[in-house]
């Protein structure tokens, strides 16, 4: 199914927050990947970019693939477009500390240190984490939450707060679908092991700039304010 408007795809509204100026500050942000091709995140980035909540934040989500990067074969992929301008935008406003791949990089091994390197930050502070990825879009999941070879009984919670949110605005979330985020080598895993709490999101691309509208933008920005006092809540109780 080619981009188009998930609003209509999947019989989603996002109500109030649909805004102009949501969609603008993303726009703004995702050309800052763009003019560089999704090579590095503007002229002279830092090899990792941590967006800072304006509160104390709640949730940390991962943005391994926002710029052009390497497989597990060591062949060149493009970015996961959207996903790191879209931590950058929710971060100050859903309590969220967004840890994503910024600086250019020059091979797989540099790819190796640079997500220890953002693993080792999400494993110090602790807090229920979130990989973010990109998907393409194929009408029936909007979003897709991969659990990981052994998930705890706490992600699990998390995966069920991200589909009883998606539920609530009309955005169908599912689980393990088409993404399971099985390998060992995946974030989610990696993070599992350490103890902390940890899903995997794989976002379709019709929610995602530079394919998406004002109504998109909007929704997947409700989704993740909800989403974080939802697992708050969940993990609270």
């Amino acid at each position: 199914m080619p981009p188009g408007n998930p609003a209509h795809v999947f019989g989603a509204t996002a109500g109030r927050a649909a805004t102009a100026d949501i969609d603008a500050n993303l726009l703004r942000i995702e050309d800052e990947y763009r003019v560089h091709e999704y090579a590095q995140r503007s002229a002279n980035p830092d090899e990792i970019l941590i967006a800072q909540p304006t509160r104390t934040a709640r949730i940390t989500v991962l943005a391994q693939h926002a710029i052009n990067h390497f497989d597990a074969y060591g062949r060149e992929k493009l970015a996961d477009r959207g996903t790191g301008a879209l931590v950058e935008l929710v971060a100050p406003r859903a309590d969220i500390l967004g840890i994503i791949s910024t600086g250019r990089l020059r091979g797989p091994e540099h790819q190796r240190q640079r997500h220890s390197a953002m693993v080792a930050r999400a494993i110090a502070d602790g807090r229920p984490s979130i990989d973010l990825h990109g998907m393409s879009c194929d009408g029936v999941s909007a979003v897709d939450i991969g659990t990981g070879r052994e998930p705890s009984a706490a992600s699990r919670l998390i995966a069920d707060a991200a589909i009883e949110c998606g539920d609530r605005l009309g955005l169908p979330v599912t689980r393990n679908r088409r993404f399971g985020a099985r390998g060992p080598e995946r974030l989610t895993n990696v993070l599992l092991d350490h103890g902390v709490p940890a899903i995997q999101a794989e976002l379709c691309s019709c929610l995602r700039q530079p394919h998406s509208g004002p109504a998109e933008t909007a929704l997947v920005v409700a989704w993740f304010d909800s989403l974080t006092s939802t697992i708050s809540r969940a993990l609270a109780g």
